[in-house]
């Protein structure tokens, strides 16, 4: 008995002293790989920060699709490659040789979100994300076109497709019919220089890539160039002073400006200013470096465009005088007149709405407390002058005024409800005299209607 019992004593002693020296079970350590965020889409051939130019121009971002390509797996554990579009599953891909995926049937100039994820047996094992934007492709507009001669135009027009590399010019004569392809260019711009002149045609632009193109916009041009030389009509000097005013017949239909020149007697022709296209008249007032009293001046002109100037026109002088200053000024032309000047707080204007004698007269413009509005006629007078002039006054009598002034010298002045009166007076001068009206309120109220007019100026 007690050699059983020394046996089993031995037996739990081995056993113990095994358990002590190696744990049960040998565990291998293993860490799981958590996903990571490499540039697993090939952005090369794309683009990224908002740029998308290179996939638009290589055909990989298209108005309707897009070519996504990233790198291939290269794990053992290998399950599948998970593609979404805007957080939901486009395509679940288990070969990890193909790489990529035409994602089609999509809307031009919008953002999509794609997710290109690598699925392992432990889990999600590589995921990148990308926010791509496919271009606006839509056809050119604001098409316009500058006639350069009976055989040439100049057609010009605004890009709205992103990916366009250039534009094909097509044309054809009048309205109906097939369209003949003029050119391919690289630009917004055409210049057709095989046109007639007199002739409509139709023309058709679209923009385009290597891989897609916009639908077509088109305009129908008419062909009617005319630069001929201007006819010059009269050269005169303003009543009272030393401006010329130079009047002129246009003709034509393709300047973009008038060349004036101006000489004097032994001299050659100077040009002293363009002016724009559709003006037939201007008002030479270079009193400081010319059109000096006594002296004769001659002048001409001509049309030009950026292409093609015209003949001179025919020549007419005019002598500056020295005289009495005649002005018979009744607006009715329906503008103040050309010597004239208006300012303050307001301008002075011709109306209709009262007169003395026919349609028109000149009102004081609308102010309000402590301004004032004026009227001046500046002349050129060697002698006595007789002025006269018609007046009607609306205003809070005693406090706002129509004030007449000469040479800034008040010589009358009138307020309150003053039906139609004439003024007269006389100047005796030698150089300018400043003719002036001034309506002038006090610091508060208002009565009437509260303005001045004048009409029929005689000065002579």
């Amino acid at each position: 008995m007690k050699q059983h019992i020394f046996i089993l004593a031995a037996l739990v002693g081995i056993i113990l002293v095994t358990c002590t020296d190696k744990s049960p079970i040998d565990v291998e350590t293993h860490e799981l790989r958590l996903p990571e965020n490499p540039a697993l889409i090939n952005r090369s051939v794309l683009g990224s920060d908002g740029d998308f130019m290179v996939g638009y121009t290589n055909g990989n971002i298209r108005s309707d699709r897009i070519f996504l390509n990233w790198q291939a797996s290269s794990s053992p554990n290998f399950l599948a490659y998970k593609i979404f579009r805007d957080n939901s599953v486009l395509k679940t891909i288990a070969d990890s040789s193909v790489t990529s995926l035409v994602d089609s049937s999509l809307s031009h100039n919008t953002f999509y979100l794609y997710k290109v994820a690598i699925l392992v047996k432990e889990g999600t094992s590589l995921v990148d994300t990308l926010t791509i934007k496919t271009p606006q492709i839509l056809p050119p507009n604001e098409i316009d076109f500058t006639i350069l001669s009976d055989t040439c135009i100049h057609i010009f027009w605004t890009n709205r497709m992103e990916s366009a590399t250039e534009y094909e010019i097509s044309r054809r004569q009048g309205f109906v019919g097939d369209f003949d392809t003029l050119a391919t260019v690289p630009d917004t711009f055409f210049v057709d220089n095989t046109v007639q002149n007199n002739e409509t045609y139709t023309y058709r632009i679209v923009a385009k890539n290597d891989f897609e193109e916009s639908r077509s916009a088109q305009t129908n041009i008419s062909v009617n160039y005319r630069l001929v030389t201007p006819i010059l009509t009269s050269v005169i000097q303003l009543p009272g002073v030393r401006s010329i005013e130079i009047n002129w017949n246009d003709d034509s239909n393709a300047e973009n400006n008038f060349g004036i020149f101006r000489k004097t007697q032994g001299q050659n022709f100077v040009q002293i200013v363009t002016v724009p296209f559709n003006t037939t008249t201007y008002v030479d007032n270079d009193t400081i470096n010319s059109l000096i009293i006594g002296e004769t001046y001659t002048y001409r002109l001509n049309a030009f465009n950026a292409s093609d100037t015209t003949d001179f026109s025919d020549s007419l002088s005019v002598t500056i005088s020295d005289f009495a200053a005649n002005i018979n000024e009744g607006f009715e032309s329906g503008a103040l007149p050309a010597n004239s000047v208006t300012g303050g707080n307001a301008n002075w204007f011709v109306t209709s709405d009262n007169s003395y004698e026919g349609n028109y007269s000149a009102r004081s413009g609308a102010i309000t407390n402590n301004e004032s509005t004026y009227l001046q006629i500046n002349l050129n007078v060697t002698q006595m002058i007789n002025i006269s002039f018609y007046y009607h006054v609306s205003s809070e009598s005693g406090y706002d005024f129509l004030r007449f002034f000469i040479n800034g010298n008040v010589v009358d002045s009138w307020s309150g409800e003053v039906g139609w009166q004439i003024y007269q007076t006389n100047f005796n001068a030698d150089g300018i005299v400043t003719l002036e009206w001034q309506y002038i309120k006090d610091s508060s109220q208002s009565s009437g209607q509260d303005a001045a007019w004048i009409d029929n100026i005689v000065v002579q």
